[in-house]
């Protein structure tokens, strides 16, 4: 947003459309009506819903919920300390600030009709990126930290839980209020688990993407999933 704003020369010289000739792709190829038809759709209610939900915030708020949900099973302690109270606003408000650097600072994004997803080079399917003018390394880091650390720290718990769950019963000590999950738990560490793996499905391809394309059935999961 930057560029737009105080960079206009630059901006200008990065998106510039006027060189590229539309019919070079046929419509046949740029219409995905059905598809647009559902992803309007889904868009208007997940707005709606979680305004002024952003992927960053979003996914960030995933990993941080990833920890808080491991941490009151496995050490409520700590769990108290980091997340009591008032502290669950201070990380929340840290994923918005976190986010509005993004929305201001970070490198434009363009959603391409042609292949029904957002990428950083806007003349996708029209011309490569030779020079790599349009990549952004922190996306991909922070993608792919999404990607890695959301399954890798339920994982991590998951493992955690059985070693300690063995360990008890082999011991014939009954298990604890602070290792034992009731149903209730076990269903929001599950819903959570769903939510973190199709964030990693979608971080995962679209860290990719923006450098090879790959089948269009991968980059409508990867939006979908967003």
């Amino acid at each position: 947003m930057e560029l737009f704003l105080f960079e206009a020369n630059e901006y200008q010289r990065l998106y510039n459309c006027s060189s590229i000739t539309i019919e070079t792709i046929p419509l046949e190829q740029r219409c995905l009506t059905p598809l647009a038809l559902i992803n309007l759709t889904l868009a208007t209610i997940y707005f709606l819903l979680y305004l002024p939900s952003l992927w960053i915030a979003e996914s960030t708020a995933d990993i941080i919920l990833a920890i808080n949900r491991c941490l009151e099973v496995l050490a409520p302690k700590i769990a108290e300390i980091l997340f009591k109270g008032i502290r669950t606003h201070l990380w929340l408000t840290i994923c918005s600030l976190y986010a509005l650097y993004w929305l201001f600072f970070a490198k434009a994004i363009v959603f391409s009709g042609i292949y029904f997803a957002w990428f950083f080079n806007p003349f996708i399917g029209y011309k490569e990126d030779i020079k790599g003018e349009f990549n952004y390394d922190f996306h991909i880091i922070h993608d792919l930290s999404v990607a890695i650390l959301s399954p890798g720290i339920y994982l991590l718990f998951a493992l955690s839980l059985l070693i300690k769950n063995q360990a008890l019963r082999h011991s014939n000590t009954n298990i604890n209020s602070s290792v034992s999950i009731s149903r209730a738990e076990k269903l929001t560490f599950l819903q959570v688990f769903v939510i973190s793996l199709m964030n990693t499905i979608c971080g995962s391809v679209y860290s990719v993407m923006q450098h090879i394309t790959p089948e269009r059935w991968m980059i409508i999961l990867a939006q979908f999933s967003w």
